[in-house]
């Protein structure tokens, strides 16, 4: 099954954790935040995007990449982390 393209996804202003949840939820993943991504310096920053025709999961993966972040995938779980 090929993920369904989404013809525009805009975000402005949204909170960095925010923005990372609604696009998990799109790609259909069951996804944990790793609790730093609540506190600052994540926490303060705002996404403001502007993508046409990508699946839910590559405006997920890009997200991830534009703040350095990565996904780390276990059976039936998602995790979001700060990347090293």
């Amino acid at each position: 099954m090929q993920d369904e393209v989404i013809p525009l996804v805009e975000m402005e202003n949204v909170r960095l954790p925010d923005a990372l949840q609604q696009m998990a939820r799109k790609a259909r993943l069951n996804v944990i935040l790793d609790p730093r991504l609540s506190t600052p310096p994540f926490n303060q920053l705002t996404v403001t995007i502007r993508w046409e025709n990508v699946t839910a999961r590559e405006a997920l993966m890009a997200l991830l990449d534009n703040y350095d972040l990565m996904l780390v995938e276990i059976p039936h779980r998602t995790i979001l982390t700060e990347g090293n």
